[in-house]
């Protein structure tokens, strides 16, 4: 039998139950179509004619220390490389496969790099006192490279911009800023996504294997993984923004091996990285606003964990690599 009291709680139970379901999302009618989501193009598109002013900054540091507090010393060291280098870029030729052939005409160029015996190399074309140097006669000076639509790039002629610059200490300087290697560093985008996968939406991710820093304790590749965070209209058209992570991987990268021998102190460090960046992509004009990466590896090493005395404060090594790049979109 049941009672006005259980009757009372269950109309009170219902009560409640019907006014949080009201407060829910509403039941759509069977016709309504949810909106699609809002997507965006992530790729380059390439034009002849098209012209803009780009920065490129790339810097690699490298921290060493050796800390022996039973004996009250400490050793450090620092060696660092820096180049900022901004630069013309025009579109000359644009080839049947999406790849493009572009002009680059230096507007400045500054340098720096100091190791363990001092500062080597101290360059700045903004600089009046170093108008006068060799490595000045670079300023408007040109040459070409391949860009092509996953983001690579290499150089096609540099024979004019390296026949500006013959002393041969500075030759070298200007032979090592034009090799394929920085080439690539400078004029490619690696986080593009593949040229047929290129529409994204908000959420959608892509992953890239890459080499890290030749620096790294032993060479590694990374998984860089890319995700789009937003797209936001602009002037008719959509600004998509990028976040990258990358996380080691042990996929095999052809070309990626241990050459100088030192890969098995690995073994005798802990060690800790990150590999973070992003980009900001133009999609109506298909070129790149803003792009970014850095890794930080911190390696750490005791003589307490490689059998020393348990007698004392342990020895203390570390080391330190920091590498960063950036590319911006001055003006086009």
């Amino acid at each position: 039998m049941v009672t006005f009291r259980s009757s009372a709680c269950f109309l009170l139970v219902c009560f409640f139950f019907a006014l949080f379901a009201g407060c829910g999302p509403e039941a759509k009618d069977a016709g309504e179509v949810a909106e699609p989501a809002v997507q965006a193009e992530v790729a380059f598109k390439f034009a002849a004619g098209e012209a803009g002013t780009y920065k490129f900054v790339a810097e690699t540091i490298q921290d060493f220390s050796f800390e022996q507090p039973s004996l009250k010393k400490i050793k450090e060291e620092q060696t660092r490389s820096f180049m900022d280098i901004e630069f013309d870029q025009e579109i000359e030729t644009v080839n049947d496969d999406g790849s493009a052939i572009a002009k680059i005409t230096f507007k400045n160029i500054r340098m720096f790099m100091k190791g363990k015996s001092g500062v080597s190399l101290d360059f700045d074309s903004t600089r009046g006192s170093d108008k006068k140097n060799p490595l000045y006669r670079l300023i408007g000076k040109s040459y070409t490279v391949s860009l092509f639509p996953d983001g690579s790039a290499k150089p096609l002629d540099t024979k004019k911009a390296l026949a500006a610059v013959s002393s041969p200490v500075e030759k070298r300087v200007a032979i090592a800023l034009l090799n394929e290697k920085e080439v690539l560093k400078r004029h490619g985008v690696p986080g593009l996504p593949e040229p047929d996968q290129s529409t994204k939406a908000k959420g959608e991710s892509w992953s890239k294997l890459a080499a890290g820093h030749e620096k790294l304790i032993p060479p590694k590749a990374f998984k860089k993984t890319y995700k789009v965070s937003k797209i936001q209209e602009k002037n008719g058209g959509q600004i998509v923004v990028v976040a990258m992570d990358g996380v080691e991987s042990d996929e095999r990268l052809e070309g990626l091996e241990d050459k100088s021998g030192m890969g098995f102190l690995g073994a005798m460090f802990d060690t800790k990285e990150t590999y973070t960046g992003g980009m900001t992509f133009d999609s109506a004009d298909g070129r790149v606003v803003s792009f970014n990466e850095k890794l930080i590896a911190e390696y750490i090493a005791t003589d307490a964990g490689m059998g020393g005395s348990k007698d004392k404060e342990p020895d203390v090594l570390k080391m330190g690599l920091t590498y960063s790049l950036t590319l911006k979109t001055i003006k086009n």
